[in-house]
């Protein structure tokens, strides 16, 4: 697309509010000239907001949009609109633009919604929204919109690019634990008035920070897209692990509303250091090569050195330092023959232990271009097999009387089908930097 031409962003609302938003961020975005980076033909400043009009009754196939190569994406508000009016019009949607980004806008959480999102296969360009509507958080699905529009140009200067955009995303997080800190600090020293004014900015950035962290977590995992939803998942599992060790076993003084709150936000990420390994390995279908997975283990010291530097730039020790022992430390084994550092037991932080048993989880009942999804039942077995050994005897036990929520989670964000091996390429059931619980001979 030629960078003179016009991009529309269209909206589809029974009021102006959310429209207003959408032009806010859009205005925000073309303000600011480094932002969005790498999007090339897809510039904020040739953006144009515009309202899209609900599908008559009278009009089976939904939406028709004019000039569909020059929409970027589509924002629907889903109040008043039957679920499966919403599945047909985003269906019709996708027929005339594929991949096209799509943002369902809801008053609060509706079940509904999200059973529609399922419904439609949870792909990576459908977003979900819920009041109240943040100009902030609308820049960043913008930001996250067109760059999913523009797709990636392949080869070493997009993994350059891939490393700027992760390096500028660091560096904003950074600004807003500053800005957070500053504000905390504001609210202790006013008035109760004033207080109120800074608890709610402090509110705004908490929201900011969330998304951004996300925002982050995303970027990572679209160098890898075997699997989608798997940072969902990782954090829902997490939580089911920890909510259930702040209440039995010997770490309740350690896991509190503090823990929990940190781990939320750590746990999608614990891969952030793939950023900073090369397509060649990441993306390799077959078994790697002992160099290669030598490589590829750099990825836990990749992302934590980054986490632990914005950590201490920022001033704010917060869930970032979590972030950090998550990101390097959850491949290690409860027994010490894991990796980065060879730890065993105890030296291995609470957090990381619990992410490691939920990323192992999700890795055997996701399907990989090199294996089949095993059967849940069969991922219990081999979970629990592995007590003392791979994980920490308590949190198996957790794994064990939670398994059913796991299932809940697991039928509620299923993993999308992997993409098809490169030609001539061999599928082994299992690659060199597979969970080690999970290690199985070749044919």
């Amino acid at each position: 697309m030629n960078k003179e031409t016009v991009a529309r962003i269209l909206v589809a609302a029974q009021g102006t509010e959310l429209l207003s938003v959408c032009q806010h961020a859009a205005q925000c975005l073309a303000m600011e000239q480094s932002a969005p980076p790498g999007l090339n033909g897809w510039a904020a400043a040739a953006w144009e907001v515009a309202p899209l009009a609900a599908p008559r009754e009278s009009e089976p196939d939904g939406w028709s949009i004019a000039e569909p190569q020059h929409c970027l994406m589509v924002w629907i508000e889903t109040r008043s609109m039957p679920s499966e009016r919403l599945l047909l019009a985003v269906t019709h949607l996708w027929t005339c633009v594929p991949q096209l980004p799509v943002v369902l806008c809801m008053e609060s959480i509706d079940s509904e919604v999200f059973q529609t999102v399922v419904r439609l296969g949870c792909p990576p360009h459908l977003f979900t929204y819920k009041r109240p509507w943040s100009v902030a958080e609308a820049c960043l699905l913008l930001v996250a919109a067109a760059r999913h529009r523009h797709g990636s140009e392949g080869g070493k200067d997009a993994e350059q690019q891939r490393l700027l955009e992760t390096q500028r995303a660091i560096e904003s997080l950074e600004r807003t634990q500053r800005e957070l800190v500053q504000a905390e600090g504001l609210a202790r020293r006013q008035n109760s008035e004033l207080g109120r004014l800074v608890r709610s900015l402090a509110t705004e950035l908490t929201v900011t920070r969330d998304a951004a962290v996300l925002a982050l977590a995303k970027l990572a995992e679209s160098r890898d897209n075997e699997i989608g939803g798997h940072i969902e998942r990782i954090r829902a599992y997490s939580q089911v692990l920890a909510e259930h060790l702040s209440q039995h076993g010997p770490y309740q003084d350690q896991v509190d509303e503090h823990f929990l709150a940190d781990l939320y936000r750590s746990s999608p990420l614990h891969d952030i250091g793939k950023v900073g390994i090369p397509d060649s390995v990441l993306l390799k279908p077959g078994r790697l090569t002992p160099q290669e997975f030598s490589l590829m283990q750099r990825h836990t010291d990749i992302g934590a050195d980054a986490l632990a530097q914005a950590a201490r730039d920022s001033g704010y020790t917060g869930f970032l330092i979590m972030a950090a022992d998550v990101a390097r430390f959850h491949h290690e084994r409860f027994d010490g023959k894991g990796y980065p550092r060879g730890l065993a037991g105890q030296q291995i932080p609470l957090a990381a232990r619990i992410v490691a048993l939920a990323d192992v989880y999700d890795a055997l009942t996701s399907p990989r271009v090199y294996k089949n999804a095993y059967d849940p039942y069969v991922a219990r077995r081999m979970i629990l097999e592995e007590s003392g050994k791979q994980f920490d005897p308590a949190i198996v036990e957790a794994f064990e009387a939670n398994f059913h929520r796991f299932l809940e989670i697991g039928a509620s964000l299923p993993p999308h089908e992997p993409a098809p091996a490169r030609p001539g390429a061999r599928a082994f059931p299992l690659r060199l930097d597979a969970p080690a619980v999970v290690e199985l001979p070749l044919p």
